[in-house]
C-alpha cells in the first residue's frame, strides 16, 4: 500500500494532457474541488465525493480558478483491497462509477490522516486501512439517473457552491444558470441524492476539519464559512463530527512521518 498527500499548484481552468493511470487508486480530496475527465465522462469532485480510479484509466483534469486541489491518494493490491472490504469481487465493483459518496466518517478520517496522527509509517498505513473500509465498505447512496444537460447543471451549482465567497440562495443560483430554483432543486436532489442546502453545509464543515487546527478564531471561522453564529456552527460540526469545533481543534497532535507528495492523476 502506498499513501500520498497530493497538491497541486499553479492551477489552471484548462484541462490537462491525458494521463495514464497504471495502478489502482482512491483519491480523496481534501477541501479541494476539481474537474475529472474520461472519455466524454465528466465528474466534478470535492470532499463529498471519493474519486476511484482503476487501472488503465486515461483522464484529464482541470481545477477551478484561484483553487488549488488537495488530495489522499491511496494505492492499494487488487487481492488485499478485496480483502478489506468484501469478498467476491464486490469491492472492485465499486470502481464502475468514477465518484461515490464520502461519508462524515470518510472526511474525519481524511482529516485526521492530514493531520499526521499518527507516530510512524505503520500507523500511517492503518489509518488508511480505515479510511479505505469507511470509503468502501458503506452502502452508496442511491441517486436516480438524469440526462446530460441536467448534470451539467449540476456540475455548474458545485462549482459555484465551491467558489462562493458569500451566502447563495436557489433563486440566486437558478437566475444565474438561467433554470427555475425549482427544477434546480428537483434535479439537483435527483442527482445526489440529498438537497442542496445539506450539500453545501457538509462541505462547509468539511472545510471546518482542515482549518480548525490552525485558526485561534473559532467565531470568525463560523462566520467565514458560512454560518450564522458561533453556536450554529458548533452544533452543525458537532451533530456530524461527534465533537465540538473547540475539542476538535484542541486534540492532540503528534509528529509524524508526511506521506510523500506528488501530483494527482
Amino acid at each position: 500500500m502506498r499513501v500520498d498527500l497530493a497538491t497541486a499548484h499553479g492551477l489552471t481552468p484548462d484541462w490537462t494532457p491525458e494521463v495514464l493511470s497504471a495502478e489502482r487508486q482512491i483519491l480523496i480530496p481534501i477541501a479541494s474541488t476539481f474537474y475529472f475527465k474520461v472519455g466524454r465522462r465528466e465528474a466534478i469532485c470535492d470532499p463529498n465525493q471519493v474519486l476511484m480510479i482503476p487501472p488503465g484509466l486515461v483522464s484529464r483534469d482541470r481545477r477551478l480558478a484561484d483553487d488549488h486541489v488537495r488530495a489522499i491518494i491511496i494505492t492499494l493490491a487488487d487481492d488485499h483491497l478485496e480483502e478489506l472490504v468484501h469478498p467476491g469481487g464486490e469491492g472492485l465493483a465499486r470502481f464502475g462509477d468514477l465518484t461515490i459518496p464520502a461519508s462524515h466518517t470518510v472526511q474525519r478520517l481524511a482529516a485526521a490522516l492530514v493531520r499526521g496522527e499518527g507516530e510512524d509509517g505503520l500507523t500511517i498505513e492503518d489509518a488508511a486501512l480505515r479510511l479505505l473500509r469507511a470509503a468502501l465498505g458503506a452502502p452508496v447512496a442511491r441517486t436516480e439517473t438524469v440526462g446530460p444537460r441536467p448534470l451539467r447543471l449540476v456540475a455548474a451549482v458545485k462549482e459555484m457552491l465551491a467558489q462562493a465567497t458569500e451566502p447563495l440562495s436557489l433563486t440566486r443560483i437558478g437566475r444565474t444558470l438561467g433554470v427555475s430554483p425549482v427544477y434546480l432543486a428537483e434535479i439537483f436532489h435527483r442527482a445526489e441524492g440529498t438537497p442542496i442546502g445539506r450539500y453545501q453545509r457538509r462541505l462547509r464543515l468539511t472545510r471546518a476539519l482542515a482549518l480548525l487546527p490552525e485558526t485561534d478564531d473559532i467565531a470568525g471561522l463560523a462566520l467565514d464559512l458560512g454560518f450564522s453564529s458561533h453556536s450554529h456552527f458548533t452544533a452543525a460540526f458537532r451533530a456530524a463530527h461527534g465533537v465540538t469545533p473547540s475539542a476538535y481543534r484542541g486534540a492532540p497532535r503528534r509528529r509524524t512521518r508526511p506521506p510523500r507528495r506528488r501530483g494527482p492523476g
